[in-house]
């Protein structure tokens, strides 16, 4: 009777009232909570995507380029609690190419990871690009010519004589895309650093038929990485020429001077020889004027008064000598 009596006093006693409050309670804990913890979006930018199942693409006969989708955002929308606390490495973004369209599209999706896995059904997550597009591409091969590209300005006293590639051909190894459009593997070669003889080993780079660099995949290789390159180079030096005269004028008639078409000569040949070359003194036997009356002229080859294998470079090796002869007064 007792305990009638304080259920009755204490909880029968006004119950509509006593669950107005409770349901008054609970929804003031509700908007309590709701205030102090809102609904929250945010998005969590620059998340790679992660490539799965990816051999069923990679057969040794294709590869592939990501046109789009490599990169992505995150939009996340939650508790605020639960959003501020999510770091990108809380997410596996990735493509399955088990999925992959006869459009070459891979859908995006996204899951929570690790610790965070427990919000899974507290937030809701979308990804910014859907999709992943990759351009599929058949291997392919292709033999092509090297060439030389020279870089800078030519050395004044050098001069290249050969060049030799080894090899002078080289196959490229890549997708069709790239096949198509390499007509050639380029060395650049920088003039300073071309020297007597010289042997250097150069990256090609691929060309275009315009000359233009081809864009390269990582799927790009060659048979020959390196090209090897044997220069053979001869030395140039200016040289002045000198001539005098022989015998003697007629009697009453004088030697006034002495006139050369050029004076100085360009002449190519080894280091050693061209540059111990000072002057290039012609014979006076070349030039008689014995009894001469006027102008005695006479066109000379210089090459046979040249060191042996020393030559002329870029001029013509005939010059004339005049010797001007007067009536003395």
């Amino acid at each position: 009777m007792k305990l009638r009596r304080i259920l009755r006093k204490y909880i029968i006693n006004n119950i509509g009232y006593k669950i107005l409050a409770v349901v008054f309670s609970f929804l003031l804990w509700v908007v309590i909570l709701n205030i102090t913890d809102p609904e929250y979006t945010r998005t969590i930018s620059n998340i790679p995507v992660q490539i799965v199942n990816e051999n069923l693409v990679l057969d040794g006969n294709h590869v592939y380029t990501i046109s789009s989708g490599e990169m992505t955002n995150i939009i996340v929308t939650g508790k605020r609690s639960i959003i501020s606390t999510l770091t990108p490495n809380d997410f596996r973004v990735y493509a399955d190419f088990e999925e992959l369209s006869i459009t070459n599209a891979v859908p995006i999706k996204v899951e929570l990871r690790g610790t965070k896995s427990r919000y899974s059904n507290q937030i809701s997550m979308t990804t910014r690009d859907t999709t992943m597009i990759i351009n599929l591409e058949e291997m392919s091969s292709k033999q092509i010519p090297v060439e030389i590209e020279y870089r800078g300005e030519p050395v004044s006293y050098l001069v290249i004589e050969e060049a030799n590639l080894t090899p002078k051909k080289v196959t490229v190894y890549a997708p069709q895309s790239v096949i198509d459009a390499a007509e050639k593997a380029v060395v650049t070669v920088d003039y300073v650093t071309v020297g007597e003889d010289a042997q250097l080993s150069v990256q090609p780079t691929l060309r275009d038929a315009d000359g233009n660099p081809v864009k390269d995949s990582p799927n790009t290789s060659l048979d020959e990485p390196e090209i090897l390159i044997d220069f053979k180079i001869s030395y140039t030096n200016q040289v002045p020429i000198e001539i005098g005269t022989s015998g003697d004028p007629a009697q009453g008639y004088e030697l006034t001077g002495l006139e050369l078409s050029q004076d100085v000569i360009t002449v190519k040949g080894s280091w050693v020889d061209v540059s111990s070359m000072g002057v290039l003194e012609l014979p006076d036997t070349l030039l008689d004027i014995t009894g001469a009356q006027e102008d005695i002229s006479r066109e000379i080859d210089v090459t046979e008064f040249l060191p042996e294998n020393v030559v002329v470079y870029g001029e013509s090796p005939m010059i004339t000598a005049t010797a001007k002869i007067q009536q003395i007064q």
